[in-house]
Parts: structure tokens; C-alpha cells; sequence
């Protein structure tokens, strides 16, 4: 027997900032990452603007995109009356959401003082740093994809 289940409208607002914040999310971090590790890879003058790039995209982009998906999170959560769930896609949510914003911010920082410190090159080592944590982010972002999406018990 097929159970159909309609959200109340109440829902569809909270929840559409949820997901379109964290596609928003997902989609700077892949682009901060692609650019800084390509900053990283060209020996070219033009890496220099590419970590430039990077950097300015977590800062601009992913930060922004996280706060909405963050507090959107909580606005769905409310409004289901699912705050005392212990469902376990809520909770690899939380821990992708509260992980995921602390690995954002320090590799949010580290690319920018890379960038801030010698604008020519970069500083190539705290430039791989901010690469390496941007490439952690979209495996775990992945995953919480992966599980805000199947919803595994």
C-alpha cells in the first residue's frame, strides 16, 4: 500500500534555502578547490590570480552559501518537529554541517593570508593547505548528499 505524503506549503520556503544553499555550498567549494589546485599545478604568472580566485570564492561564495544552509537546516528542522529525532540522516547532516564549517572556515583562512602574504605567488604551501581542505569539504559534502538524500536508518 502506497502512502502519499504532502508537505504543508509552510515548508517549501525553509526548505528550498536549505537545499539551494547547500548546492550553492557544494558548487563554490568545487570551484574554490578546481581553481586553487590549478593555482597550485600552473607555474604560469596567471596562478597567482587563479589562488586569488580560489581564496576569494570560499570567502564570498562557500561562506555565505554555508550560513544559509545552515540556518535553513534549523528553520526545516523546526518546522517538521524533528528536533528530538534521532534519525541518522539528521544527524550525519548535523555532523557533515557542524565539521564542514569549521574545515570551511580554517581553509577559508588559510587561502587567504596564502594570498595576502605574497599576492605574486601565493605561497605555494599554504595555497596546497586551503586545495587539500577545499578536496576534504567536497568528500564530505558528498556524503551528506548522499545521506540527506536516501535517508539510511
Amino acid at each position: 500500500m502506497t502512502v502519499l505524503v504532502i508537505r504543508p506549503d509552510s515548508w517549501n520556503l525553509p526548505l528550498l534555502l536549505h537545499v539551494g544553499g547547500a548546492m550553492a555550498l557544494v558548487a563554490s567549494v568545487t570551484v574554490a578547490a578546481v581553481a586553487l589546485i590549478q593555482g597550485w599545478r600552473t607555474g604560469a604568472p596567471s596562478s597567482a590570480a587563479l589562488k586569488r580566485f580560489g581564496a576569494r570564492t570560499l570567502l564570498y561564495a562557500a561562506i555565505p552559501s554555508f550560513l544559509v544552509m545552515r540556518i535553513a537546516a534549523e528553520w526545516i528542522l523546526s518546522r517538521e518537529h524533528l528536533s528530538n529525532s534521532n534519525a541518522a540522516w539528521i544527524g550525519d547532516g548535523f555532523l557533515a554541517g557542524d565539521a564542514g564549517g569549521l574545515v570551511l572556515l580554517i581553509a577559508t583562512i588559510v587561502a587567504n593570508v596564502a594570498v595576502r602574504r605574497d599576492p605574486d605567488s601565493g605561497l605555494g604551501k599554504l595555497a596546497k593547505v586551503g586545495a587539500g581542505l577545499s578536496v576534504v569539504l567536497i568528500a564530505l559534502y558528498v556524503f551528506a548528499v548522499w545521506a540527506m538524500t536516501t535517508k539510511p536508518s
